[in-house]
């Protein structure tokens, strides 16, 4: 019996949108744009800009930057689960 290769990427999430944005990106970029409304304090204009910025960046960066092979969010989450776990130092104990 003959075996063919078939193309698949596991890897890689599937690009919904135009074949370039997956669901995971899409969802972060309506975040991001449904944060133009959030900002909308009483603050003056130069404050309300900066926290836009801040929180666009954030939003743009988990939808698109990689580190290490893995989005920015899975790695941010798994900065924050590493620092918030309890540790335990064991010295000289055989498991």
């Amino acid at each position: 019996m003959r075996y063919f290769k078939i193309p698949f990427v596991v890897e890689e999430e599937e690009k919904i949108f135009g074949g370039y944005i997956s669901l995971r990106q899409a969802m972060y970029l309506f975040l991001c744009m449904l944060g133009i409304r959030a900002f909308w304090f009483p603050f003056p204009f130069v404050i309300n800009l900066i926290m836009f910025m801040v929180f666009a960046g954030v939003m743009i960066s988990f939808a698109f930057l990689k580190i290490d092979g893995m989005y920015f969010d899975a790695y941010a989450v798994t900065v924050l689960k590493y620092y918030t776990r309890q540790r335990r130092y064991t010295y000289g104990e055989d498991r």
